[in-house]
């Protein structure tokens, strides 16, 4: 139903380039990137979470904490404001000592949850082709984030997983993840969905004490089988779920989904509607095409050119506002109204 078409419905609000964030907790004070951002929305202020690397070498990142008013979107301050941030998740064991990536932060009842890639202790050996990357949960605790679980290293087929976050639905906490994956020696990229089952003991209240830039120690996920699985369209290489969705109705809800057009290796994204009852998810109804591409300079041009990657969304007041990844090189933040979106869907 999905075509190769551009529907693009998101207006640029406005771009946060690193040099106007400052870093208050670190020495580094600037960070040489921050892209691919996390958000939330308290009723007054935007908490942009974005990913930051201190220098090229190795690449390794760590995940920082913006607040940024409703007023400096609205009116556009935003584009030339200089923003203070906290280091808040950072790596700290060989489950992400090569870095914390791509975080996406929702709520689980009233806990804030994030869930990033962490880049294992696996990562830069090629000798070692599983648990190269593992989807790690942290939970808001006091200024700080604490790991709490992880993507179990045992699963031998499984080369990498990100682009995860949880959702909260139908009584039961699922999570949402992009497996790469060894089948009988081909390799393949799908969106998954798993229930967490053991949710309540990742949970638990823990006295183990955090660093100044987050910690704990997460135990391993127990998940269930995939009870859903999406592949890239004919035309694209790699699919991947974007920020967590929006809850339209009970149980029903609206994602922005990003693939790597195979053509010419852009980053874009599209709309998917679903339904989540129990151990089974519906796909009610999709965007005709992309509603999200490079277009703008800093979506071009970059550390990793013709990328829009979407990581964050909130509604506010009918306004669905977005935080993306642009060139993997600035924040970029987009909005559109939820029923401009609602009327492009195509139901199934």
């Amino acid at each position: 139903m999905r075509d190769r078409i551009d529907v693009e419905l998101f207006e640029r609000v406005g771009v946060i380039p690193p040099q106007r964030i400052h870093i208050k907790n670190h020495p580094l004070g600037t960070p040489t990137t921050a892209f691919n951002p996390g958000l939330t929305f308290d009723g007054e202020n935007f908490h942009i979470y974005p990913r930051i690397v201190a220098g090229y070498y190795m690449y390794v990142s760590a995940i920082a904490h913006i607040e940024v008013p409703l007023y400096d979107m609205e009116s556009g301050i935003v584009n030339f404001s200089h923003y203070p941030a906290d280091l808040v998740v950072c790596p700290t064991g060989p489950f992400d000592i090569w870095g914390a990536e791509d975080p996406r932060v929702n709520f689980v009842g009233s806990r804030e949850v994030m869930v990033y890639t962490g880049r294992t202790i696996n990562y830069f050996d090629p000798s070692k082709r599983s648990w190269r990357t593992s989807p790690i949960i942290a939970v808001r605790d006091g200024y700080g984030f604490r790991k709490i679980g992880m993507m179990r290293k045992d699963l031998e087929n499984i080369i990498s997983d990100k682009d995860a976050f949880v959702v909260e639905a139908d009584g039961s906490v699922y999570l949402f993840h992009r497996p790469h994956v060894n089948v009988n020696g081909k390799e393949e990229f799908y969106m998954s969905i798993s229930k967490i089952e053991n949710w309540e003991e990742l949970n638990e209240i823990s006295d183990e004490p955090l660093g100044s830039c987050g910690g704990g120690t997460p135990k391993e996920m127990k998940l269930s089988k995939d009870i859903f699985k999406m592949y890239p369209a004919k035309w694209e290489e790699r699919i991947g779920w974007g920020p967590p969705p929006i809850e339209v109705e009970p149980n029903t809800f609206l994602a922005l989904v990003h693939a790597m057009d195979g053509i010419d290796k852009a980053y874009k994204a599209f709309l998917l509607m679903f339904k989540i009852k129990g151990d089974t998810v519906e796909v009610i109804g999709e965007s005709p095409g992309y509603v999200l591409t490079p277009t703008l300079t800093y979506e071009i041009y970059g550390d990793r050119p013709l990328v829009t990657f979407p990581t964050g969304m909130v509604l506010v007041d009918g306004t669905v506002y977005i935080t993306y990844g642009a060139a993997d090189a600035v924040i970029g933040i987009a909005r559109a109204d939820l029923s401009a979106l609602m009327a492009v869907i195509k139901y199934l």
